[in-house]
């Protein structure tokens, strides 16, 4: 049975037909599927849950995906592609799964298993002829309890509650506004794939000709602002990196910690500790031992990075991580301080190279590279972006790049110029235009989202030199609207860029009194930090001799300053000394 949905925004429900996942497979997109809604389960009343998604066929050790969820305990998922009759042979398979989940999750309390299959209920028995009527067949739902009740004997199993999510129960959820995208994606979308997203961006290329040079590419600041604003590989490769730095420290540390004695602090120095430091409770009865509460805030705040995993778009938020660190820092930089203090107090050598902790120095070094390399990455929560710069500077090269890498990575992205915007249409429907969207502006936002969500990557949508609309007044009604309907879209974000000297004729009114709430700003100055490097490469690309590397005029931090000189001497030897506008036109 299937359910339709009368309005463009939703799209008919039949999990037959349900999308493949990125392998081709309906059983693969199923799963996806599933992992999906039960994600908005939940964080609908969890908004701060990580939910962790299992990959693996058949090694997924008996669930697709679990949350820890407050109040409960760890939540787990599976979801099984049958399609017709649950027999004893689809019944052992869930067997095999709710093993393997008790066996690799002891601690689960809560094991959702997805099917898109009803139940069937009692069905009476047909009497054999001139016979009486036999006994009714057992149902479905009867063979569930059944194993249900043979699930919670076996280890792990009693305290678990097993829930059975149907075909009815799941298009229930499916037709909820919240779970819009997800019904959009699976089952309304069947033209959106990676190519339709590769076709779009090859018209932005086309377009853009020498403004988008791949080959000439080389990285700067603004490349890396953007890289971490995307959540792409290089600042992932970045983050997981230090983080298991910083968990290798704590793990050095922690093993010392008990060592430390109470008496570090006078009360004084005590008294004297900024209040900002949360004082933790006194433990339980009297231990005249007990250290003194700073250590024990320091065994808390480590307490909070126990289950800390290499942080990823969706399932972190930098911020709150950059204020555990900072108390952690304050805290260690104390105990530092009065491991200092005790030393002088001490005569025996071999007591006083006890306190030279190397544990805590390297903890320490450890917590202050994390704090920095964190504060660096303020860019990573942002989900709205500016890039702004003067004219030939390389922002339509820098958002085209930042594009062409996303699809390199299956990150769904789209590229559209502000050159296409005419008229003053809304925005988002001149893009279902633009674009060849043939579901609606409607459709197309939970689409990117669901996509996004899928890829572990925020989808990105890039509209490059907003200067550039037919109209400029589209964006100054515009921008802010659009902004504001991604506030319903999680996993998008939006990039745009915009000449400096046409800020004040293009963007709101907003814009001209700071960022408004929510956006970010890069500030693209063309070559500066990269010049030595793009110059070198420019000159090979364009067979340039030179008997010394051309002078460094402010000029040439211009990519399109460079480039036409580069033209203007593709082959021949540069000359020596400055270079004249006139000799660069001859």
């Amino acid at each position: 049975m299937s359910i339709g949905i009368q309005n463009s925004t939703t799209a008919e429900i039949d999990f037959k037909t349900v999308r493949p996942d990125s392998k081709g497979t309906k059983q693969g997109g199923f799963e996806e599927m599933a992992v999906q809604l039960f994600r908005c389960q939940i964080l609908e009343s969890h908004p701060n849950v990580q939910v962790n998604r299992v990959e693996g066929a058949g090694g997924d050790g008996g669930v697709e995906a679990y949350a820890e969820v407050p109040g409960i305990g760890k939540v787990a998922v599976q979801a099984k592609w049958f399609t017709d009759k649950i027999d004893s042979s689809k019944f052992r398979q869930i067997d095999e799964s709710v093993r393997a989940a008790l066996t690799n999750h002891p601690d689960l309390k809560k094991y959702h298993v997805y099917v898109p299959l009803d139940l069937t209920g009692k069905k009476g028995a047909k009497s054999p002829k001139g016979g009486a009527k036999g006994k009714p067949s057992k149902s479905q739902r009867d063979r569930w309890n059944e194993h249900v009740a043979k699930w919670k004997t076996w280890d792990n199993g009693s305290d678990v509650d097993f829930t059975y999510v149907g075909q009815f129960e799941m298009q229930d959820l499916l037709q909820r506004p919240a779970f819009n995208y997800i019904r959009q994606y699976w089952f309304g979308t069947p033209s959106f794939d990676h190519a339709w997203m590769i076709h779009n961006f090859e018209k932005a290329e086309i377009q853009l000709a020498e403004r988008y040079r791949p080959e000439l590419n080389v990285s700067g600041d603004a490349t890396h602002e953007l890289d971490t604003f995307t959540w792409g590989p290089s600042y992932e490769n970045r983050l997981e990196h230090v983080i298991d730095t910083f968990l290798s420290a704590i793990d050095k540390f922690r093993d010392n910690l008990d060592s430390l004695p109470g008496d570090l602090w006078t009360k004084q120095e005590l008294d004297d500790i900024p209040s900002t430091i949360e004082r933790p409770a006194a433990p339980d009865g009297h231990d005249e031992k007990a250290p003194e509460w700073p250590i024990r805030a320091i065994a808390d705040c480590l307490a909070g990075f126990r289950v800390l995993d290499a942080p990823s778009f969706g399932g972190a938020n930098i911020e709150s991580l950059i204020t555990r660190v900072e108390q952690l820092a304050l805290l260690l930089s104390l105990l530092r301080d009065a491991l200092n203090r005790s030393k002088r107090h001490i005569d025996d050598a071999k007591d006083k190279s006890k306190y030279e902790d190397y544990s805590v120095r390297q903890l320490y070094e450890s917590t202050i590279s994390i704090q920095s390399f964190l504060n660096k990455s303020n860019k990573a929560d942002k989900r709205l972006m500016l890039v702004e710069g003067d004219a030939g500077n390389g922002k339509s090269h820098l958002l085209a790049h930042c594009v062409d890498m996303a699809l390199n990575q299956k990150q769904p992205a789209l590229l559209l110029l502000g050159e296409w915007f005419r008229g003053v249409d809304p925005p988002l429907s001149q893009i279902v235009q633009l674009t060849g969207w043939a579901h609606g502006h409607d459709s197309l936002l939970p689409t990117l989202n669901a996509a996004g969500e899928l890829a572990g990557r925020p989808a990105l949508l890039v509209i490059d030199a907003l200067n550039e609309a037919v109209d400029r007044r589209l964006w100054s009604s515009f921008l802010l609207p659009v902004a504001k309907e991604l506030d319903n879209h999680p996993c998008i974000k939006l990039i745009v860029s915009c000449r400096t000297d046409y800020k004040r004729i293009t963007l709101p009114d907003e814009f001209a009194v700071g960022m408004p709430e929510g956006w970010g700003l890069i500030e693209h100055n063309g070559l500066g930090d990269v010049l030595p490097t793009l110059a070198t490469t420019y000159f090979k690309h364009y067979n340039i001799q030179s008997q010394q590397f051309p002078p460094l005029l402010s000029e040439f931090q211009n990519p399109l300053f460079l480039d036409i000189v580069c033209k203007a001497f593709e082959g021949e030897e540069l000359p020596s000394g400055p270079i004249a506008f006139d000799t660069v036109m001859q």
